[in-house]
């Protein structure tokens, strides 16, 4: 079960991202994040663990497309944008790698994966720990090729 604390979510996004760019140096990372904290009543070491899971997808969608073009050279871009819009705090995680190969509905049910090596459980959690937070949580593909993943967390203005 969550343990709900006031947190700034900017913070969090900051944390996730700096740990993720480790992971490759062939892909560059585009942080938008607003100077101003954006608070949201959350459990941080859950939340992480979402954003860590989103960019870890990112990064292994990217090394796919990657493999499939036979281009060690393709860089991949991941950009992160966090925004507040009246009741809501967005972010918004984009790639270019090869985007959602199927029915986004699915593939936050248990033990769906697109992955040779994947469990399928991935996604499953993090939709798991944005319910509990009240949140919504999206999976589109970019209408260029990619994903893109959206969480709006409610936000006590």
């Amino acid at each position: 079960a969550p343990n709900f604390e006031k947190t700034d979510i900017c913070k969090l996004v900051k944390e996730a991202s700096f740990l993720e760019q480790f992971n490759d140096s062939k892909i560059k990372y585009q942080i938008e994040i607003p100077d101003e904290p954006i608070i949201v009543n959350c459990d941080p070491r859950q939340i992480i663990q979402v954003l860590i899971n989103i960019l870890k997808n990112a990064r292994e969608a990217i090394d796919s497309f990657k493999e499939e073009l036979n281009d060690k050279n393709f860089l991949g871009i991941i950009k992160v944008i966090v925004v507040q819009r009246n009741k809501f705090c967005t972010i918004t995680v984009i790639d270019n790698g090869k985007g959602f190969s199927q029915d986004t509905d699915t593939l936050t049910q248990p033990y769906v994966t697109t992955r040779p090596k994947g469990t399928g459980l991935g996604l499953a959690i993090v939709k798991k720990i944005i319910d509990d937070h009240n949140a919504i949580l999206k999976l589109t593909n970019s209408e260029s090729r990619g994903a893109i993943v959206t969480i709006s967390f409610p936000v006590k203005v």
